[in-house]
């Protein structure tokens, strides 16, 4: 290899610093960075589902369950138990006897969903468990369905003044 023992092995100048400078490097990428959420917050629309609004602990769950007070709705049933804090806090069960992931999951997020649309209309001071019952009609169950349950059972289980005319004390309600 006798063409190769005449290079140099000096660098010019102008090679010395091929790279591009750190501050114009990846400056859309800077910019994305700098617009992301904190994480564990969910922002769609200026409203937030913090984590501190969720259910996490199994303990939490079974309290729920045994000792909150149990309504129906169409599709679901839902447990509230008064917690003591000055938010709400929601837990979403989803067996697997209701279908595949794809269906549970995305129950999941239709629920999640309502409750983060609606948190103004949510009763304080309150934890709620929402399971998903059995129902064959499942797969064609949307936002507004869901919607409409729920917010129907707020307004059931709202507190209500006396010199309210439909005030009426707090029980078992099937009928939405």
């Amino acid at each position: 290899m006798t063409h190769e023992k005449n290079i140099s092995t000096k660098q010019n100048q102008t090679q010395k610093d091929s790279r591009v400078p750190r501050t114009y490097a990846h400056q859309e990428r800077q910019d994305h960075h700098q617009q992301k959420t904190g994480q564990g917050q969910k922002t769609i629309g200026g409203l937030k589902f913090h984590k501190h609004l969720r259910l996490v602990k199994r303990s939490w769950f079974k309290t729920c369950y045994t000792s909150g007070k149990r309504y129906h709705t169409r599709h679901f049933i839902i447990f509230v138990l008064p917690n003591g804090l000055d938010h709400w806090r929601l837990g979403i069960t989803a067996s697997r006897k209701i279908g595949p992931a794809v269906l549970r999951n995305r129950i999941k997020r239709l629920v999640r969903e309502t409750f983060r649309l609606n948190q103004s209309q949510v009763p304080l001071n309150a934890d709620y468990v929402v399971v998903t019952k059995k129902r064959d009609d499942l797969k064609q169950l949307n936002l507004d369905m869901v919607q409409e349950q729920i917010l129907r059972f707020f307004r059931h289980i709202r507190p209500r003044t006396p010199d309210q005319p439909d005030a009426r004390p707090l029980q078992d309600y099937s009928g939405y």
